[in-house]
């Protein structure tokens, strides 16, 4: 049986979100999602790489590798396996920051995988960003 836990990020939140949060963690189909999502990564990876990225506007937010390591430290993974998976993860990052010639990114210091928990107003200022930037159609 699943017993969902909350982060202390969550912890911060309404009652009624924390409730849903740990409804959401038990929900049969969430793991049936994620089995989808594991069984065509190298599907979608390949997908991603034959396609180019349209040229639109990209603020790239990454994570603070330090507090990236420090929770899978506090998870109990081993350190050799959390930092490796940490490089990967950055150099992902990184990679992400070149999908268009106007990209930029931002390093949330502070923040975990939950960015948008730990660090929502730089998330909102990247949005707010994002909203005034003019696009040309690349659709067309």
């Amino acid at each position: 049986m699943v017993q969902p836990v909350l982060t202390p990020a969550q912890h911060r939140l309404p009652k009624t979100i924390q409730s849903a949060l740990l409804d959401f963690q038990t929900e049969p189909a969430l793991y049936a999602m994620m089995a989808t999502e594991v069984t065509h990564w190298k599907m979608d990876a390949q997908r991603i790489k034959r396609n180019t990225f349209p040229d639109l506007p990209l603020i790239v937010i990454g994570r603070d590798q330090r507090k990236a390591i420090a929770e899978g430290l506090q998870d109990g993974l081993p350190e050799t396996e959390v930092r490796q998976l940490e490089e990967t993860w950055h150099q992902l990052i990184l990679r992400q920051a070149n999908l268009t010639k106007t990209a930029t990114i931002r390093f949330a210091e502070g923040a975990g995988h939950a960015v948008h928990l730990d660090r929502p107003e730089l998330v909102i200022a990247a949005i707010r960003q994002l909203d005034q930037t003019p696009v040309k159609d690349v659709l067309q």
